[in-house]
């Protein structure tokens, strides 16, 4: 190997190139394979996943409280049941400390069904409504190397007294789940206390529980799904009444890349680890290209080693051989380089991915195999062409200097254009990209969100510290109007699907406010019947999914069409959550406030309702006044930590996933520029450096300085104008598949196209135009006299 590390540090560009190629393009193959082998192997630790099973319908994965245990009676294939909801943020007291926790909602079968590791404590502590388990990075935070089982946890609930639960038990964090990690388990029947309409036996809330099912060995849970279906058509109303029309029994290894989702699991995006695995793969792909490029270019300044090996009795393939060694020995450095650029830049990846990847943590002999695997594919896929060039040439080409003429570029020019192609496509998608984000995030929404703070209620201890709380912002000179509400369009409010006739239920957004309401938010009321009634306002989507003219004072509802729904009038559209959300029929009740919302309550509005969610209309500086109405917050409520936020900075939290895809090609397009920008540089300096004698001949024979350097740059402008036309297919095809999943999408603008063109035109001018300029103002005499 002496020879080619002489080789290496003659030609430091050449060295230099291909080893941040490779090193860069290895360090994100490696964070990427870590983060995909995680999705693979989520939940692997469940001893009896291949048996697990969730119920499902044609819309998302869950159903009611009680049907867990109603199969498990009914179908003797099914071994156990466990139901399960993921609760929201809320605070608990451990002697004179508040904590904000997550917790998780289980049965007792959870712990034993999911192979749940007890660190501490009785696996069935469960079985008990008082006693919670908590996790061990919770138990560290909290009691260090104090014991905690047998403490007290004070549970604050909305509107109602604390109450207080007994820990029983240490879990290990549930890392690399379909379950959120939580901080408590507590026995499902404590949400009751939370939402009483889940656990009542009519099941109100029939999609917020995830109820999942054990089958008995060799059982096939899938073919009871007609089966099951009919059953709840006798009991279930979203069945019976025609809302939900199939069950579907998903298999538990299924879960995290299904279309349905769920807001209690977590859940994983399928097109975003293709576009993950495309664009590492396309990485590193570049970085061997760029090897294959410089190493064929290089054919013509090897020439004397390999010329003198031949002559002194090396084969062809002991040459061959050589040079898969070299390129073995390259990949193994880079490889190394990339391996502890991959940890420095773990936990990077770990927010701008989501997850909990760790190179070093999840180190095993099938990672090692891999990685031994990778490198070997790498040298072989990186050696192999430019051995076959160079090994098959003859030692008297060399003496008679044909070689170098031999050696014309022909596939660095083909490797160029590949690797413009691909550079342009992705500065495409990241424009394009980037145009479809903000296009969903300034979607005209329906109703104002600018200068509106939001704050949820459910950590008020009463209703009279709401109302405290909005005489005290009212003070406030940055306080412009206040409205209560029940619900308001960013968050969906609460969705009640009523029976319309005996074969038809109609699924309400259903959102409750005070007399500020619709004026705060700019809700735009197209026809007001001003009814001494009160009534709801639909918007125009329920009428026509109702099937009535705007007319109409009083809508029939119900089975038999006996119950009469009171209409105030007609509302505009409006989105509901996001603009990726489907239009949905809404309903609007206005009320005069929540301290007596009198008259009688005609509409189960309850005589002390408690509003969910306290929207501020500010004006003046936005920083400020956040600071000043958080602070007034904080005199009643006694914590800084209020989940106070801007109604435009909540409306961006929907598109997190795709912000984050942006990001991701954005960095992988910027690595694929400078990747592809050095492998042009030295391509450019190397073919500069094959054609300086015929350079200088031009020169003598009355070329001027700018006509030799348009010569030289022109020849590779060409093949990026090359690569520009093969690139437009290419984009077109998947940007037109990428928005597909939109319905509310830009139009894939011609302006996309020339952009990236310009930009890949600019990079290889700037790339080139140096070595260029430097070679046109040469003098003649020096090329000659090299």
């Amino acid at each position: 190997m002496k020879s080619y590390l002489k080789f290496l540090s003659r030609n430091k560009l050449y060295t230099f190139i291909n080893v941040l190629g490779l090193s860069l393009s290895l360090m994100f193959v490696i964070l990427i394979a870590n983060y995909v082998v995680r999705c693979f192997t989520i939940d692997a630790g469940v001893q009896n996943k291949d048996r697990i099973y969730t119920v499902a319908n044609e819309d998302y994965i869950g159903t009611g409280f009680w049907i867990g245990q109603k199969l498990k009676d009914k179908y003797p294939q099914i071994e156990e049941a466990c139901a399960t909801l993921s609760g929201e943020e809320q605070f608990v007291k451990i002697g004179d400390n508040e904590y904000k926790i997550k917790s998780l909602f289980v049965d007792t079968t959870f712990v034993k069904m999911f192979s749940v590791k007890i660190i501490e404590g009785n696996a069935d502590a469960l079985i008990s409504k008082e006693d919670v388990l908590i996790s061990n990075s919770f138990a560290n935070k909290v009691f260090g190397n104090t014991d905690p089982l047998g403490k007290t946890v004070r549970i604050s609930l909305s509107g109602s007294e604390d109450k207080d639960a007994v820990i029983s038990g240490i879990f290990e964090n549930m890392s690399n789940s379909v379950f959120p990690d939580v901080d408590i388990l507590s026995n499902s029947l404590n949400i009751g206390y939370y939402n009483s309409g889940i656990t009542r036996e009519h099941m109100d809330n029939a999609g917020a529980t995830q109820i999942f099912l054990l089958a008995r060995e060799g059982a096939d849970l899938k073919s009871l799904e007609g089966s099951i279906c009919e059953y709840f058509k006798t009991f279930f109303w979203p069945y019976s009444g025609g809302a939900s029309k199939i069950v579907d029994i998903i298999p538990f290894n299924d879960i995290y890349f299904n279309d349905k989702q769920s807001e209690g699991l977590r859940h994983g995006e399928w097109s975003f680890v293709l576009i993950l695995i495309s664009v590492g793969l396309l990485i590193l792909l570049f970085a061997i290209v760029n090897y294959i490029n410089l190493t064929v270019a290089q054919t013509g300044f090897r020439a004397k080693e390999m010329a003198t090996r031949r002559l002194l009795g090396s084969s062809r393939k002991a040459l061959f051989a050589k040079l898969i060694g070299e390129s073995l020995f390259m990949c193994v450095i880079a490889f190394i380089i990339g391996f502890f650029l991959a940890i420095v830049a773990e936990s990077i990846a770990n927010e701008l991915l989501g997850s909990e990847i760790s190179i070093t943590g999840d180190l095993s002999a099938l990672y090692v195999a891999g990685y031994v695997l990778l490198i070997l594919l790498m040298a072989l896929l990186s050696g192999i062409f430019p051995a076959i060039v160079i090994s098959k040439y003859q030692p008297i080409e060399i003496v008679r200097g044909t070689l170098r003429r031999k050696t014309n570029m022909i596939y660095g020019k083909i490797l160029i254009v590949f690797q413009s192609v691909i550079t342009i496509a992705l500065i495409a998608g990241s424009i394009a990209m980037s145009l479809q984000i903000r296009h969903l995030i300034n979607a005209p929404m329906g109703y104002n969100m600018k200068d509106i703070l939001h704050q949820s209620t459910w950590n008020y201890k009463s209703r009279s510290d709401i109302f405290t709380v909005c005489e005290e912002l009212k003070a406030l000179p940055c306080v412009d109007t206040i409205s209560l509400c029940m619900g308001y369009p960013l968050n969906g409010g609460n969705n009640n699907t009523i029976q319309y006739g005996p074969e038809k239920m109609v699924s309400f957004q259903t959102f409750i406010g005070d007399s500020n309401f619709d004026k705060i938010l700019g809700l735009n009321i197209l026809q007001d019947n001003k009814s001494s009634h009160r009534g709801w306002y639909l918007n125009e989507f329920a009428f026509k999914e109702l099937g009535i003219d705007k007319s109409t004072l009083e809508v029939s509802m119900g089975k038999d069409m006996s119950w009469k729904m009171p209409i105030q009038g007609v509302m505009k559209d409006f989105h509901v959550r996001s603009a990726l959300r489907e239009p949905t029929s809404a309903r609007v009740l206005i009320i005069d406030n929540f301290v007596n919302p009198a008259p009688a309550d005609t509409l189960r509005v309850g005589t002390q309702p408690w509003p969910w969610d306290i929207l501020i209309k500010i004006n003046g500086d936005p920083d400020a006044a956040y600071a000043a109405v958080n602070g007034a917050i904080a005199k009643v409520t006694g914590t800084e930590d209020n989940e106070l936020k801007y109604v435009e900075d909540e409306n961006k939290e929907n598109y997190v996933e795709m912000k984050r895809t942006e990001k991701i090609v954005l960095i992988f397009t910027i690595i694929a520029i400078i990747i592809s920008s050095l492998g042009l540089l030295a391509m450019s300096t190397y073919y500069i450096q094959q054609r300086r004698m015929e350079i200088a001949v031009r020169k003598v024979f009355g070329s001027t300085r700018s006509q030799v350097l348009n010569r030289i740059i022109g020849n590779f402008m060409k093949l990026t104008c090359i690569a520009f036309v093969l690139s437009l297919p290419l984009i077109w095809y998947v940007m037109t598949w990428w928005l597909s999943h939109y319905s509310y999408k830009i139009l894939l603008s011609p302006f996309i196209f020339v952009v990236a063109g310009i930009f890949a035109a600019a990079i290889a001018f700037v790339t080139v135009y140096w070595q260029s300029s430097k070679a046109a103002a040469e003098n003649p005499v020096d090329a000659v006299k090299r």
